[in-house]
């Protein structure tokens, strides 16, 4: 039995890191820049690039790849540009929510697809 769990545990990490690296290429061929939605025509030059160097847009795209699949390791998340606050922060506050939906549902579901599967 451990061997079988091994086994999917280790199947699933090329999973989880293509998916990863599958959503990074998506976002980096998105047109614009994430901090388009913070520049306006007032914004001074000094303010852009600090935003630039604060976001690491100023680097490659492989070098923040590597980046962000080190902090991933790790499990930090990093900052939400939207929220300005810690991404743990956020998934803290929804995560109650989530499990308290995903039992509810499940306790609704569970005895209708008993009810319908016999």
């Amino acid at each position: 039995m451990f061997n079988y769990i091994a086994r999917k545990i280790l199947l699933t990490l090329p999973l989880i890191i293509g998916i990863v690296t599958l959503i990074f290429v998506l976002l980096e061929m998105v047109p614009g820049s994430p901090i388009d939605r913070f520049i306006t025509q007032d914004t001074s030059p000094e303010v852009e690039t600090a935003l630039i160097q604060k976001w690491q847009l100023d680097k490659p795209f492989y070098v923040r790849y590597v980046s962000m699949l080190g902090n991933l390791f790790v499990l930090d998340f990093g900052q939400s540009i939207g929220k300005d606050r810690p991404v743990t922060d956020l998934i803290a506050e929804a995560l109650p929510n989530t499990v308290i939906l995903g039992a509810v549902t499940l306790l609704f579901l569970f005895p209708t697809g008993i009810m319908l599967g016999t």
